[in-house]
């Protein structure tokens, strides 16, 4: 595998001198008392290579460029300038270690992403020829491209890193953040990334499966069980033929009734139809005679028939002759006659259902010419 290594770190600035570390090929050793640099060299370091933001201590105050020496694989150098508090890292084919005022040969952007087409990371492994590995995500298979950031936290460990309980290798205590920093660590042990594969199930999906698995295994068996008989074929034969009679009995019960009820429905209709026929015929005779005592009332209008209905018949004797509690029927007076009595007894057989007025709003007198007429004919046809 390709090799990159750090040179010098250098804080640059117009008005204040140089503040370098030089990195020695094999080993360099910074060492030093409580609060005097030494995490902020590293934490410098992991800023130049596509960190994300940098405390600065006092003593790095004033300083406008940040440099950061580095040596390819063929020797060739490099060095990397950012301003604090930029994302921007400007790239220079040479060794500079003082105050840069040439432009650049390229800018890169130092925070990488998915979208990234013009980052550190891209621009580095690119040159290390590591652009094409990648390191796996999950305990299903899945992965991702290789990025400098996963080589950055294993190549720079500061103090607080060391000390803390969980392990220098981890990003993050998380199941995917293990699975990475582990497939990392393979990677520059062996040399070899993980190849590339179809993203199978994780830990939890495979925990569903499993108990699907089972519930299908517990629905299967239950059918069995259902399913197992000490019968023949003849007696399954004979219980079907039963169970083929008693359905065929429920279906012709079923289609009688049916038809019970069309006929019941076609009768209704039938009924409410000659109902009808017989109410509009009782409109019509009402109609026909508005001025017959028979259907004047003194509560309501002589010409509407459906406000009331008339007196029964019952009100007077059944042998044809004036009420029993009157005395003999006079022409003069509003006593209905006979044949009037016996039309009104014929009306009151088919009386609406509207309601009806008291006796005291109804008023008989001499029945009109038509009403007369209609007696008379009434009762010859009840003599002959």
């Amino acid at each position: 595998m390709a090799d990159l290594r750090l040179t010098h770190l250098t804080y640059a600035s117009a008005t204040k001198p140089l503040a370098t570390v030089d990195f020695d090929p094999s080993l360099t050793v910074v060492y030093g008392a409580s609060d005097t640099g030494k995490s902020f060299v590293a934490e410098s370091i992991e800023y130049m290579l596509g960190g994300s933001k940098l405390d600065l201590v006092s003593e790095a105050e004033g300083y406008s460029q940040i440099l950061l020496g580095l040596e390819l694989d063929d020797g060739t150098p490099l060095t990397l300038l950012r301003v604090p508090e930029s994302n921007t890292i400007h790239v220079h084919w040479a060794d500079l270690r003082e105050l840069v005022t040439r432009p650049s040969d390229f800018d890169v952007t130092a925070k990488h992403t998915a979208r990234s087409k013009n980052s550190l990371s891209q621009f580095l492994l690119g040159h290390l020829r590591w652009d094409d590995l990648r390191i796996r995500t999950n305990d299903a298979g899945g992965t991702r491209e290789l990025r400098l950031s996963d080589l950055v936290h294993l190549s720079v460990v500061p103090e607080n890193r060391m000390v803390d309980k969980r392990s220098p290798v981890l990003h993050s205590s998380s199941a995917n953040g293990k699975t990475a920093a582990a497939s990392v660590m393979r990677l520059l042990l062996t040399g070899e990334s993980d190849a590339e594969a179809t993203a199978g199930m994780n830990a939890g999906q495979r925990r569903v499966n499993k108990g699907q698995v089972s519930l299908l295994d517990r629905i299967i068996l239950d059918l069995q069980n259902k399913l197992t008989t000490f019968e023949n074929v003849q007696e399954l034969r004979d219980r079907h033929r039963r169970l083929q009679t008693t359905i065929d009995g429920y279906s012709r019960a079923v289609e009688t009734i049916t038809q019970q009820h069309l006929n019941s429905v076609a009768e209704r209709m039938s009924v409410t139809e000659e109902l009808a026929g017989v109410e509009a015929r009782l409109a019509e005779s009402a109609t026909s005679c508005p001025d017959s005592p028979c259907w004047k009332s003194s509560t309501a209008p002589t010409s509407t028939v459906s406000s009331w209905s008339p007196r029964p018949a019952t009100s007077w004797d059944s042998s044809r002759s004036a009420p029993a509690s009157s005395a003999a029927p006079n022409p003069n007076t509003s006593t209905p006659t006979t044949a009037n009595a016996r039309r009104l007894s014929y009306i009151s057989l088919w009386r609406p259902r509207w309601p009806r007025p008291s006796p005291s709003s109804m008023t008989f007198g001499r029945p009109c010419a038509t009403c007369a007429v209609s007696s008379k004919n009434s009762g010859a046809a009840g003599r002959s």
